[in-house]
């Protein structure tokens, strides 16, 4: 595995679990643990959730979720540290798919950003593994991959000092409390780099 993702789908029967007869400690202490470091994942299962949950009975907090589909995907639940939680009976299971893709698009993850498992192949073992290191790399701040999208892009070239100011306001990023004018990494002549707080005010020495 080369790349960070942000959300990983799989099969329970064929990779989360090796049979039913056998615990599952190892795989829920990753799978929490993957939605602690804000992995999304989704389950595909061909039994009901009774089932599904009672093989599997992860309880994760957060923030990244765990959706698991049932019965090979007409029922999609979303599991929290509360338990399994009904959001959708899919008439026709060959749609199942596209839900989680919306899904999971909702959450502001693209398709590129997604991993199936069960195309890597190797089972238990390959699953843990890729959610080791998925983890690992959230823990060493791998930053996300993220694909351009032109509707959605601003991209400024080269330096100028006279518009400087101009285009540190325009790439500005703030929630409404906190905010960073958009500065070069290196100083710049023209530049005014600043970090501003709501409520919080300093004078310039």
């Amino acid at each position: 595995m080369t790349r960070r993702f942000e959300a990983i789908v799989f099969d329970c029967d064929g990779t989360a679990l090796p049979d039913r007869d056998a615990g599952a400690a190892r795989q829920v202490r990753l799978i929490e643990d993957a939605c602690a470091a804000g992995i999304e994942l989704a389950i595909v299962g061909g039994t009901d959730i009774a089932d599904l949950d009672g093989r599997l009975p992860a309880r994760p907090a957060g923030p990244g979720g765990l959706l698991v589909l049932a019965r090979r995907g007409a029922e999609a639940y979303q599991i929290d540290e509360h338990g399994p939680r009904l959001l959708a009976r899919i008439t026709d299971e060959s749609e199942s798919a596209g839900w989680i893709v919306h899904w999971l698009w909702q959450r502001g993850i693209a398709a590129d950003q997604v991993l199936g498992s069960a195309s890597r192949g190797g089972g238990l073992e390959t699953l843990a593994a890729l959610l080791e290191d998925q983890i690992a790399r959230r823990a060493d701040g791998e930053l996300p991959v993220l694909q351009p999208d032109p509707a959605w892009m601003l991209s400024i070239e080269g330096v100028d000092p006279m518009l400087e100011r101009v285009r540190e306001s325009l790439l500005t990023l703030a929630d409404g409390r906190l905010g960073t004018r958009g500065s070069a990494l290196v100083e710049q002549p023209g530049s005014y780099p600043t970090v501003l707080m709501s409520g919080v005010y300093a004078r310039r020495p």
